[in-house]
């Protein structure tokens, strides 16, 4: 006899009792280690499905909100996005964004910046409001014509790349024969 396949909801449902109370759970010190429980009454699957509903997507996960340090509960859960599930991380600095205060993802995502730029510039000493601030540069490919023409240039590196709009690497790079090739 075969078993049948567990929904994403019952998987959710045993994930959050195994992490809260089992030691040997891969994640138990970042929940039941550090005090996270869960109602007694989702001992029933069919009390917490009642309480939290079925996962909107399969792109949401439950997540611990408002409180990420709270416990696993009716008014402390929800289905959410990785963009929410990011947000809402005991890491996440919180920014003044047109008026609101969200976390940098949510930042980011409001003004069209990259959340890893961003996110670089926050691990290399810039407060999180001055990583979101400062104007991130686009993505630039110069064309073969383009490479062919930065080849034969002189003068710095630096009023190159200003002409062209790109990094002073990009242009350090195409003079030395250097290509940096795409990943497949």
């Amino acid at each position: 006899m075969t078993r049948k396949p567990e929904s994403p909801e019952h998987m959710c449902w045993r994930s959050i009792r195994d992490r809260c109370t089992n030691p040997n759970h891969a994640s138990y010190k970042y929940y039941g280690g550090r005090g996270i429980k869960y109602d007694p009454r989702w001992e029933s699957f069919d009390v917490f499905i009642a309480d939290v509903g079925m996962r909107p997507s399969k792109h949401h996960s439950i997540d611990r909100y408002p409180d990420n340090n709270g416990n696993y509960e009716p008014g402390n859960v929800r289905w959410a996005t990785p963009l929410e599930q990011h947000s809402n991380t005991r890491r996440t600095k919180f920014v003044e964004v047109q008026g609101k205060t969200v976390g940098v993802p949510e930042a980011c995502r409001i003004l069209g910046l990259r959340l890893t730029a961003a996110q670089w510039r926050i691990d290399n000493g810039w407060t999180p409001q001055e990583a979101i601030s400062e104007p991130i540069g686009k993505h630039v490919v110069l064309t073969a014509a383009q490479r062919a023409q930065v080849r034969k240039m002189t003068g710095s590196q630096e009023s190159i790349a200003a002409k062209f709009g790109v990094a002073q690497s990009v242009i350090g790079a195409i003079k030395s024969g250097n290509r940096r090739r795409r990943k497949k």
